[in-house]
């Protein structure tokens, strides 16, 4: 991660192009490209797509955060039903640019 902004500072620029490293449940650095920044009921999520391979994960899958802006971290989202949500959001998103 690049020690001259925090986390979400690094999500919220529109013009950062790094990487994002998380570390995983057991320290191991991951690192994710970032899709998107999404806003859904007052909170602001992020999509990020595992650069690093992970064991049971595609290459065309991605996982959702959510922004906690307060306390600069992600909070990595396991409800399916919201994950979804947040997908329709991004694809809507997509398609009013022409995507």
């Amino acid at each position: 991660m690049n020690n001259e902004y925090s986390i979400v500072d690094m999500l919220l620029d529109p013009d950062n192009e790094s990487p994002i490293t998380l570390l995983g449940e057991k320290g191991e650095e991951i690192i994710f490209d970032q899709i998107a920044v999404i806003p859904y009921k007052e909170k602001l999520y992020a999509i990020l797509k595992p650069v690093t391979k992970l064991n049971g994960v595609g290459s065309d899958e991605a996982f959702v955060f959510e922004l906690d802006v307060e306390e600069d971290t992600l909070n990595i989202i396991y409800d399916f039903d919201l994950c979804d949500k947040i997908f329709d959001v991004y694809y809507d998103l997509l398609e009013k640019q022409g995507f």
